[in-house]
């Protein structure tokens, strides 16, 4: 007798379905799998005949063929113990035959304890999309399953259960699991922009970069305030909706975050890595392929603290994600695709001692060493920060004498009236403005004739690139909906232009 079990296995987030097929042959008594497995599933076969013995002592000491279906699509993980032994115990005999549209997904202790596995939230949706019905997964993903109604999933805890069951010993309705009620989103922060001393010319531009989400470097020297500003940025975000909040809980689920969560990520992400990452930490890579920083970041922020000070290679990294929103990971045998849709905050020293133009400590660089320091940051990577604002450093005395500044609430309320604004001018098209394409350009941001002739005359002498004049532009259609203006002003597209006023050469 040949058995069919299904299971589901994961390519990146994207989900396959997987058939097995077991069967008990004569020869001499041996476990094999085939069908591309890796090497953790290799050594699954002494996990699943020490769990099965344990739970059921009869099972036939015959020759054990397991076929993981299609054979030409590798499989990873522990997460086909569970499949694998059910389709032991449907081809011995034990069990009856398990629900055609039914899925298994599960990692074995020795004892016959079924374990959670990660990515299961991933799983459940390929599920779902694959013509599941329902799925059998272990209670540590049991929410994480049920967060996806369309899909029946039921929480076993051990295979002696699981064989009670489909034996038809006990009921399995008694072990639906039931999604929880989610949580109120807690929206309180420890920090604030109120903590912020004077620098409101950088909280308006941190207000523009959330209203559009536009990717935003401050440089300055040490104690201007750049790194306190940045880390207060999630204060003034919205929260994600229904379909980024799924994408980014798949992110994370992926990685075994969501084992201990029982409802869906409603922050936006914000990551802040430190400069002595690897490629593969900010990037994603390994074996098997994980997200790195970029996918971690996916519709919230990436926040790299003294920019400068990453190596070359991670910095150009950025470039494809920045413009495609998604990064690859190619391998010789296949390419993974992670999301990696997320706000770039940077900041950075002007130079390596920190004080170049400050007002108040003196420079030691030469300036061809500031010119090799800044080089880390190619035009092509500038070219990709809509807003790249100068922050000096204030004296004592204006720190003293400054009257509290604008609050994270009051900043909050600024971006959500814009995004409202958004909304309506756009009739319903939800799509920041820094993610327009070039047709949208030309159909969402109209400007008047003044503002046609400013920005004419400020291309004529910066000479804006290609992609810096469609940043301006974006840029200008944000400040706009903050004024809630249906049409680009000649203000807008002054102030658009004045944050990126930071002169790259040293030099100038």
């Amino acid at each position: 007798m040949i058995s069919k079990i299904k299971s589901v296995t994961l390519n990146g987030l994207d989900a396959y379905l997987v058939d097995i097929e077991v069967s008990f042959t004569t020869g001499y008594p041996g476990f094999t799998i085939v069908g591309l497995p890796d090497t953790v599933i290799q050594e699954s076969r002494e996990r699943i005949k020490t769990a099965l013995k344990h739970v059921y002592s009869e099972i036939p000491v015959k020759k054990i063929t397991v076929n993981l279906a299609p054979a030409d699509l590798r499989k990873e993980g522990s997460y086909l113990d569970l499949p694998v032994a059910v389709g032991i115990l449907e081809a011995a005999g034990i069990i009856k035959r398990v629900p055609e549209n039914m899925a298994f997904i599960g990692e074995l202790g020795l004892d016959g304890q079924i374990r959670g596995v990660s990515g299961a939230i991933s799983l459940a949706l390929g599920a779902k999309n694959l013509g599941i019905e329902s799925l059998v997964l272990s209670i540590e993903n049991a929410h994480e399953g049920a967060i996806v109604p369309e899909v029946k999933t039921y929480s076993f805890s051990n295979l002696n259960q699981v064989i009670e069951v489909f034996r038809g010993d006990i009921s399995i309705e008694n072990f639906l699991a039931k999604r929880e009620l989610e949580e109120e989103i807690e929206t309180n922060f420890d920090i604030d922009y109120a903590d912020v001393k004077g620098q409101e010319r950088a909280k308006r531009a941190i207000v523009v970069s959330a209203a559009g989400r536009h990717n935003i470097l401050l440089m300055g020297p040490p104690g201007s305030g750049k790194s306190m500003l940045m880390k207060r940025f999630p204060t003034i975000l919205s929260n994600l909706d229904d379909e980024e909040s799924i994408v980014v809980t798949q992110i994370y689920s992926l990685i075994g975050e969501m084992k201990n969560r029982k409802n869906l990520i409603r922050k936006r992400p914000f990551r802040s890595p430190h400069h002595s990452i690897s490629l593969a930490g900010l990037a994603g890579g390994g074996s098997p392929p994980r997200p790195g920083e970029m996918s971690l970041a996916h519709r919230g922020i990436l926040f790299l603290d003294e920019i400068l000070e990453f190596r070359k290679d991670l910095i150009e990294s950025l470039r494809q994600p920045l413009e495609d929103g998604r990064i690859t990971i190619s391998r010789a045998s296949s390419s993974l695709t992670f999301p990696a849709q997320f706000l770039l905050a940077a900041c950075s020293n002007p130079c390596k001692c920190g004080y170049f133009k400050d007002r108040f400590n003196p420079c030691t660089c030469a300036l061809n060493d500031i010119k090799k320091y800044r080089s880390k940051l190619s035009g092509p990577i500038r070219d990709r920060f809509d807003i790249m604002l100068e922050v000096p450093r204030l004296s004592n005395e204006e720190l003293l004498g400054m009257k509290p500044g604008k609050t994270s609430e009051e900043m909050k309320n600024e971006v959500l009236k814009a995004k409202k604004f958004q909304l309506e001018r756009t009739k319903g098209i939800v799509k920041n403005n820094s993610e327009l394409s070039p047709k949208e350009i030309k159909k969402y941001i109209i400007l008047d004739d003044n503002a046609k002739k400013l920005l004419a005359n400020a291309i004529d002498n910066h000479h804006f690139s290609a992609r810096a004049y469609d940043k301006i532009l974006k840029l200008s259609r944000t400040i706009a909906d903050l004024d809630e203006e249906e049409i680009v002003k000649p203000q807008h597209i002054a102030e658009a232009i004045s944050l990126r006023n930071i002169k790259w050469d040293p030099y100038d």
